[in-house]
């Protein structure tokens, strides 16, 4: 099992120039907005999920979505499932919603990616270069909403956020994961579900 230590020590989510602060900025305002759309109580995780994938032309898109799970759905599912705490396949809303519902987001994505030229046609595009320079933005949003208190203030408690690539759990989802959130709020399962150790 890897040790992430150093790489979540080392992480950095600061903006590297506008075009990130652009992106921190409105996927703070659309997950705030998610938070507070969230129709039960008892919400004890939630992810902002990212990949790139194809459109019906063929046409490469990033794609992000978000999803939740309550105390109640987890202990009415999680029966000969000992992933359904952290896999959000197995959550009640594992696609709550998608950052294209917004158009302000939308558009934000759209732009980064054109100013960060990240040229999704070319044949060197680099799909692991655009996730992290996405999951630094998403870090940064949900580090700035947990000091602002808007977990505290939904849920009467912090709940930790999960950042997740695509479907399957690589080692980025629990080094992006921890660098959002106290990593108290995660458990030992998690981090073994990502092929890690739990961080020193």
């Amino acid at each position: 099992m890897m040790d992430i230590t150093e790489y979540i020590r080392d992480f950095d989510c600061e903006p590297e120039d506008e075009y990130d602060d652009a992106l921190a900025f409105a996927l703070k305002k659309w997950i705030a907005d998610m938070i507070n759309s969230i129709p039960e109580n008892g919400v004890y995780a939630a992810a902002v999920c990212f990949q790139m994938s194809l459109d019906e032309k063929d046409r490469w898109q990033a794609d992000a979505s978000f999803a939740y799970n309550t105390e109640d759905y987890l202990a009415a599912h999680r029966d000969g499932n000992p992933e359904a705490k952290w896999n959000h396949c197995a959550w009640k809303e594992d696609y709550f919603a998608n950052a294209d519902d917004s158009e302000a987001v939308r558009g934000c994505v759209k732009m980064w990616l054109q100013f960060k030229d990240f040229d999704v046609e070319d044949e060197e595009f680099d799909e692991e270069e655009v996730v992290y320079s996405f999951f630094g933005c998403a870090v940064k949003a949900v580090r700035e909403l947990k000091r602002d208190g808007i977990f505290l203030e939904r849920f009467g408690k912090d709940i930790p956020v999960l950042m997740l690539w695509g479907l399957e759990y690589p080692e980025e989802n629990a080094l992006f994961s921890a660098a959002a959130n106290d990593i108290s709020l995660l458990d030992r399962d998690f981090f073994e579900m990502c092929g890690c150790r739990f961080p020193k």
